[in-house]
């Protein structure tokens, strides 16, 4: 966390002068917002529907592993995803298929993790628009644009928004940048199809609720620039599965104490300052849970060769991080129960091998995310913990109903 970040979840002196700044970023942000909803700004229609991922804070949130869960679960329905995204970082701003060969300075390091797993194809580029339409002229089969945190891209109309929310550190201090860690005000969830919250538990045995049947739901977002009305979801897409309610702290309790700011029934902040769920959710069109999990590693030099936690036994392990939220992945290995040095480095960090170099190290254990960073100099101690997102089911039948009227029409 850098210095600035340190002052987003509590309140300091330096908000004396950040919180005017504040105030005018955030008047700029409804600007821009009334400029495409008044059409003076001009947004743009794909031909197929567009559903959105992103959040209206800075920082890791778990949007990338919802991508690849929506894409799979898209797959598993019958539809041929295409996933866009910017490529945070790369050195090329026109659209680009992602590939294995690519690297990161090509393309991003979250677009070429979501290419490894190889569930469909990814396109990254500044303009996502363009990017969309040259990826959809290169591949015809796709029908249904997934687009990897373009929450605040409104130049891309879309059919359905999900918004993903850090469930351990909710909307920090709840003050937009540069005194807080808001993109958007928290209002603005009111106006996204679904809220997602990323739930994270120090202890495997804290679940996520017992599936209970969901009521049909009609979505109401009234985000301008979602274009397409709604319609009942494809034959055979039953709604299943568990919905979270707005009193989520009864059915996600956890106790007080060690893991109570892990969980949904309250956000606790690192200054101290709680808001409940209730409070800061109330009113949302739909809320569903997630929550990542993985226990099994691979090694970088050779992928095919896997480990488990109680391989790593041997005291002089060192995690390394460089996401969003490294805390989250640091609390994963320890309910693993493996012993470890962590190492947090900032968000999108460019690896190289002396920043790794740790003497007495038995095992280097990454997030893929890091990993794609690192296989230029990585040695057989480098071991990758893959994760995935497990999701409330009846999200994606939520999704399927909001992008309907296209039916299955390719490009």
């Amino acid at each position: 966390m850098n210095w600035l970040e340190h002052h987003w979840y509590r309140i300091t002196p330096l908000h004396l002068l950040l919180f005017p700044i504040s105030l005018v970023f955030r008047m700029l942000v409804a600007l821009r917002r009334e400029l495409y909803r008044n059409g003076i700004l001009t947004s743009h229609q794909l031909l197929l529907p567009v559903i959105v991922v992103g959040n209206i804070s800075v920082g890791g949130t778990g949007k990338t592993p919802l991508t690849l869960a929506l894409a799979q679960q898209l797959i598993e329905r019958g539809w041929h995803p295409l996933i866009v995204s910017r490529g945070y970082g790369r050195t090329i701003s026109s659209p680009q298929p992602v590939s294995l060969s690519s690297t990161t300075a090509q393309v991003g390091d979250e677009p070429l993790l979501m290419a490894q797993r190889d569930i469909c194809p990814v396109w990254v580029g500044a303009d996502r628009v363009a990017t969309a339409r040259a990826a959809l002229q290169a591949r015809p089969q796709c029908d249904v644009v997934l687009c990897d945190d373009g929450l605040q891209h409104y130049r891309l109309q879309r059919d359905a928004e999900i918004a993903v929310i850090d469930g351990a550190r909710g909307f920090g201090n709840g003050l937009m940048l540069p005194a807080g860690p808001l993109r958007e005000p928290v209002s603005r969830l009111q106006t996204v199809d679904a809220v997602v919250v990323n739930v994270q538990a120090r202890n495997p045995r804290y679940a996520l609720p017992h599936p209970t049947p969901l009521d049909e739901t009609t979505s109401h977002s009234t985000d301008e620039t979602t274009s397409h009305p709604t319609k009942q979801p494809k034959d055979g897409c039953q709604v299943v599965g568990y919905r979270l309610p707005k009193n989520a702290a009864k059915s996600l309790v956890i106790p007080e104490g060690e893991g109570a700011n892990e969980s949904l029934r309250e956000f606790q902040f690192d200054g101290g300052n709680a808001a409940t769920s209730e409070e800061l959710l109330a009113g949302h069109p739909g809320q569903y849970a997630m929550r990542l999990t993985g226990a099994v590693f691979y090694n970088l030099l050779n992928p095919g060769q896997v480990a488990t936690p109680a391989d790593f036994h041997k005291p002089n392990n060192h995690a390394v991080a460089g996401i969003g939220h490294p805390q989250r992945y640091f609390q994963h290995l320890e309910t693993l129960g493996i012993p470890f040095t962590p190492h947090a480095f900032p968000d999108h960090h460019p690896y190289r091998a002396a920043d790794l170099s740790f003497t007495d190290c038995d095992a280097l254990l990454l997030t893929e995310k890091d990993a794609v960073k690192c296989a230029a100099f990585a040695d057989a101690r480098y071991w990758v913990l893959r994760v995935d997102a497990q999701i409330d089911p009846a999200l994606i039948d939520h999704i399927l109903r909001k992008i309907a009227l296209h039916g299955h029409q390719t490009a």
